[in-house]
């Protein structure tokens, strides 16, 4: 028998050592009793999978591998509740340092008790830029900033988190940009505090792109919301920025040759203590913004807008188009030397939310802003687009908005919801109406119908129901979701989460 040719058999060698090995998943604690330990044992393109549990561990370290950390179901909110990473007050939670990329996961924990005398209370990006997605980043600290997330010289994907009640002393109760910049999309950052950029804070040439964010009841001493400053030009796009306090700037404070630009963004109730409600800008800090709403902030300077500093060739100079603003110019307070180009398509008329005092700001059918935005721009329905962060589909004819007055009921507790039902038909539409709540531990319950009702035509309908939760009622989150079902076109739904606590 012949042996095979040198050649091939080198070849055959060259190729099995080329060929990948298959990722591997490793589970803790059942495998590794650790995180760190499934991260040490981890090589590129494995999963460290995490069972529900509560980890104390801190100081975590990806070591430069593109792996993924994530529990068992990072888009089920019971499985992220349920799967805790606590520090204890003894370090942050995760330091990538060591060029991780986008193949780098960290996925579906509630990450807490963070605590660092340096930067980054529960995260810090430095060099290195990992995904960072569908965590709920709560209760951290830094005596420096960035208690929630501290983003250095990165580009993170940071991505349906909620970051909630983190607190930082030098700059983003939330999330820190410094000379970073991140993808900051489609979270939640609420109840934030620090004494600049109560929410985020840019700094240092940060340029992040913020879209679609709910950004509110955040405090500060400068920016309550966001904050920019020092050559930062952020781009804010679909953003609610609403109930955040400051002295200077109590959604947005820019200073020191910044360039925002603002995008279908809603500022609302937003308070100022000293100047500039919405939005402060100083010290060459010009600001544009286009489709845009402003309503409801307040400052004893500057009811929605301060545009200051001194005269410079690069003044604070606020140009807006298409936007809704109330009071019009006159909410615009300008110190000498800066200026305001009031461009086409301004209005200052009630937007006509679904309801301000529980913070849902989509629009009824009736609003002003809606088809009010750019000629040339079109929402996700080809109509032209909305002033403001949300739009208004009008593939439905008949809308369904819930609406619930708090996300956290304690056990006995009551849950208000607002139904708000539109129908836009020149007729009376008959709907059967059904409300299923999703259980913690996926059983679906029948709390509301099927029951039919008539609704007329042109008609908007708002109805608060209360909702007792049994003292027995199993902890963590539930899903409330609602369907109507038209007899001659498509049904509408709508969904939110809530969470029973002890």
């Amino acid at each position: 028998m012949k042996s095979a040719p040198r050649s091939l058999v080198a070849s055959l060698m060259i190729l099995f050592a080329l060929a990948p090995l298959e990722a591997r998943i490793i589970h803790v604690p059942d495998e590794d009793s650790t995180i760190r330990a499934g991260i040490d044992d981890a090589a590129d393109g494995d999963t460290v999978m995490v069972s529900p549990g509560s980890y104390l561990e801190h100081d975590l370290d990806f070591q430069g591998k593109a792996i993924t950390v994530m529990s068992e179901d990072p888009q089920d909110p019971n499985t992220v509740l349920s799967t805790i990473i606590d520090a204890n007050s003894l370090g942050r939670l995760f330091y990538f340092h060591s060029g991780e990329d986008s193949a780098a996961v960290l996925s579906g924990f509630t990450l807490t008790g963070g605590h660092t005398t340096y930067w980054g209370g529960a995260v810090w990006c430095q060099n290195s830029s990992p995904r960072i997605t569908f965590n709920i980043v709560r209760d951290n600290a830094s005596d420096y900033g960035g208690a929630g997330i501290f983003v250095e010289e990165s580009g993170p994907i940071i991505r349906d988190n909620t970051i909630i009640g983190n607190s930082a002393q030098w700059g983003g109760g939330g999330i820190r940009c410094s000379s970073a910049d991140p993808l900051i999309s489609r979270n939640t950052i609420v109840g934030n505090t620090s004494d600049y950029g109560g929410g985020i804070d840019c700094h240092y040439a940060s340029d992040p792109i913020i879209v679609q964010n709910t950004i509110l009841g955040n405090t500060a001493g400068d920016g309550g919301g966001v904050y920019c400053y020092d050559y930062s030009s952020p781009l804010l796009i679909g953003n609610v920025i609403g109930g955040n306090s400051a002295e200077y700037g109590g959604g947005m404070h820019c200073r020191y040759d910044t360039s925002p630009l603002l995008v279908n963004d809603t500022f609302v109730g937003n308070r100022a203590t000293i100047q500039g409600g919405a939005v402060r800008c100083r010290y060459s800090a010009p600001l544009d913004a286009v489709n845009s709403i402003f309503w409801a902030d307040d400052a004893p300077v500057g009811k929605e807008f301060f545009m200051g500093g001194f005269p410079s060739a690069n003044p604070s100079k606020l140009t807006i188009s298409y936007s809704d603003v109330e009071g019009g110019i006159s909410s615009v307070y300008t110190e000498k030397g800066n200026d305001v180009d009031w461009g086409p398509g301004m209005i200052d008329l009630d937007p006509l939310f679904v309801s301000m005092a529980d913070h849902d700001y989509r629009l009824l059918w009736g609003s002003p802003c809606i088809d009010a935005g750019e000629p040339d721009s079109v929402d996700l329905d080809g109509t032209r687009r909305e002033i403001g962060a949300r739009f208004y589909d009008q593939d439905q004819f008949l809308t369904l908005y819930l609406t619930p007055d708090t996300t956290v009921v304690d056990r006995g507790g009551r849950l208000g919801v607002t139904y708000t039902l539109i129908n836009r038909w020149n007729d009376p539409v008959e709907f059967t109406l059904e409300t299923v709540v999703t259980l913690p531990n996926g059983i679906p319950y029948a709390l509301l119908g099927p029951s039919t009702y008539l609704l007329p035509d042109g008609n908007t309908v708002q109805v608060l129901l209360f909702h007792d939760i049994p003292a027995f009622a199993p902890l963590g989150a539930y899903i409330y979701h609602t369907t109507v079902a038209p007899a001659d076109s498509t049904p509408a739904e709508d969904r939110f989460v809530f969470e029973v606590r002890d």
